[in-house]
Order: C-alpha cells, then structure tokens, then sequence
C-alpha cells in the first residue's frame, strides 16, 4: 500500500465482540480515535439474530471486502487472517501471536495489584482462581503469587473450559472453596470467573465478604453491579489501550514498508474499584483495625504524623508498629503514605487541578516535594504519569 494521506479513507474490520467491559472498552477507544483521524468504514460480525448461523464474517468474506487493516479478538481463524499479509491487531486470549500487534495488558502487575490489596486488608489466607488456558490468567497468578509475603498462605483453583468436565469444575469448585481456611481474599482472574466464584459461595452458604472475599478484574459494570454484594474489581481503562490499538494500527496502514508486527500494545495503568465484596478488614486485632479505618478516611490536605495514627488505639507507638508489620507486613508510615500517592494519582487523572494545586491539596509545601515524592514510588515525574495514563 502506498504511503496514504493522514485523513484518507481507511478501511478496517473490527471483529471484537462487545461480551465484556475490556471489549466495550477497546471498541470506545477504537471508535473515539477513528473519529478524530479518519473517516474510518468499518466492517462488523452480523448479530446473531439476524443471520442465526453465518454471523461471522468468514475468511472469503474478508478478503473480498478488501481491508486495509484488522483489529480482532482472538477466534478459530486468527492465523489464517494473519497470514494474509494484512496489517493486523489482535486481542488474544490463548497466546501472544508472531507478526502482528497484540494488544496486550501488564498482566503481572494486575496479579501485585490484587495481592497487595488484600494484604494491606490484613489477609492471611490468600487465593486465585483462573485458568491455565488464559496466557493472561497465567501471568495473573504469577503476579499475585509473586507479590504475597512470608505471613501469608496461597490457595489456587484451576478452571478449565472442557464440555464433558463441565459438572466436575463446579463441584471441585465448591469443595475447594468450602475447604479454604477463612477469612480469605480471593482474586479472580476476570469478573467472569468472579461470578462464577459468588454463584458458588451462594450456593454452598459461604459468606461474602465475611468468609471469602473476592476481587475480579476488568471492572465490568454489568456484572459487578447485578451481582450481591456487588463485585470489587480492577480497572484496566481498555478504552485507552483501544485509542493505542488505532493509533498502531493507523500507523501500519499508512506505512506498509515499516515493520510494526513487533510492537506489541501495552496497558500499565489499573485501579480497584473497591465494593461490598471486599468491603471488610480481615484483622482480628481491634486496634489495628482502629488505626487502618483512621489512616483510610485521612484528610490528605494535612500533614498527619504517624503520632496522629497512634492515638487513635489504646497501644504505644512500638507495640503498633509491632503490629502493624506482623500483621500487615509494612509500618505505619507506608500505610500512609500509600493512602497519600492513591490521592494524588486520582486527582492527576481525574481532575485539571495543576501540581501546585494537588500538592496543597495533599498537605506538600511546594511542588518539588510533591514530585520527589512521587518519583519515589512511579519512576516517572506526576506530569509524565498524567500524560501517560490521563
């Protein structure tokens, strides 16, 4: 293809099927950029409805449409469309695929994420639930075992796909979940296997979150919301990592000659969105508990000593922070200042505020403090941070 103009007419089949909020999130992102760069024609699986079982746009279908480029989610027929030599991106679910982009998520630290989470809850007991046939599911659990201490034990359950074991996934699954010690928080690879998880403690009388508490990913709201309690989950942002997947793509399509086939789309963004089902602190120890619910509803415009924290229990400042690590595994200064970097990451993506602004409105004298500060945890300046992920 001969270099193209920045507006000229592209045409692209979209074949991600909106099932879940990543997927929604991708085609919002894909659409939003299409509309500022194209115009873009897009070609789409039929719905269901319609043409009950020709649907899907098959391989002859494809070709004769003639695209300048493919954006799909992982399906029967994903090699075969990438050897047609046309620019492709692809969301997959089994493996990484060789010449093309994948669009890809920092699945390892989704994993730390949940795992750190749990353990700032003061969970002990600790658990995943995923699938071995999910490369991402894979790396989830890699993450989160990763990220457990030495005072916390780590539970797995393996959910395979497989029609004749249908029945026996369940039933291992109840018999597994009605087995593990409690408390205990549980990170599901996705907000599928989330539901899946609650349907389960429902039918077998577990309580949630008291007993077993559960955090999916993907926050989708379809499911978390329905669900009761609703579902605890982590945000990916995909609608971003669509806009990226566009973008590398649009880029291919102008420049066929350049080889873009290895570079990958990456997400590193995430945050909880925190719900009922996760809405409990597993210490047993009241005065631990005491201090965490202070720290958590800070206000973080104030310099609040570690002091401050102190005497909201009835203990000394070595005996609590004695506590602190056994339990919780950090002092209670990290416990702080974690509460203080979430604050301003919120405000850094979610507000127009300047730095000067979020460092008065997170108790920081100037904004070389507030920088140095958060350079400390992210590497990268509270700038670079807002025009990465904002």
């Amino acid at each position: 293809m001969e270099n193209q103009g920045k507006n000229e007419t592209f045409r692209v089949a979209l074949l991600i099927p909106p099932i879940g909020e990543y997927e929604r999130g991708l085609l919002k992102g894909i659409a939003e950029y299409a509309q500022l760069h194209g115009p873009w024609y897009f070609l789409r699986n039929k719905p269901y409805y319609i043409l009950p079982n020709q649907h899907e746009i098959s391989i002859n279908q494809l070709i004769e449409w003639k695209p300048d480029g493919i954006i799909l989610s992982e399906n029967n027929d994903t090699q075969k469309i990438i050897d047609t030599g046309i620019p492709v991106v692809i969301s997959g679910s089994t493996k990484i695929y060789n010449n093309c982009i994948n669009i890809l998520s920092n699945d390892k630290k989704i994993g730390a994420i949940g795992a750190e989470y749990f353990i700032r809850k003061g969970y002990r007991n600790l658990a995943f639930v995923g699938s071995s046939k999910l490369f991402w599911s894979i790396d989830r659990y890699e993450g989160f075992k990763a990220s457990i201490q030495n005072i916390q034990t780590l539970h797995h359950f393996q959910f395979e796909w497989d029609n004749d074991q249908q029945q026996n996934n369940f039933d291992n699954l109840y018999h597994w979940l009605f087995s593990l010690p409690k408390p205990i928080g549980l990170l599901a690879c996705s907000d599928h296997f989330s539901q899946i998880v609650l349907d389960a403690c429902i039918q077998k009388k577990i309580k949630v979150p008291d007993q077993v508490a559960i955090l999916g990913v993907d926050n989708d709201e379809l499911i978390c919301k329905i669900a009761n309690p609703a579902l605890s989950s982590i945000d990916q942002y995909s609608t971003k990592t669509g806009i990226k997947a566009a973008s590398a793509l649009h880029e291919w399509m102008k420049n066929s000659t350049i080889d873009f086939k290895r570079q990958n789309i990456h997400s590193e963004f995430f945050s909880i969105c925190s719900r009922p089902s996760t809405d409990i602190l597993a210490v047993q120890d009241k005065e631990i508990v005491k201090a965490l619910k202070f720290i958590e509803n800070l206000d973080t415009s104030k310099t609040i000593s570690i002091e401050a924290v102190v005497n909201q229990t009835f203990l000394s400042r070595r005996v609590l922070e004695m506590k602190f690590r056994k339990y919780l595994g950090k002092t209670i200064g990290e416990e702080i200042r974690a509460k203080r970097m979430k604050e301003i990451e919120k405000l850094l993506l979610f507000t127009n505020f300047n730095i000067t602004e979020i460092a008065y409105k997170c108790g920081f004298s100037s904004d070389k403090n507030i920088a140095s500060f958060f350079k400390k945890h992210h590497n990268i300046s509270p700038l670079e941070f807002r025009k990465l992920y904002k």
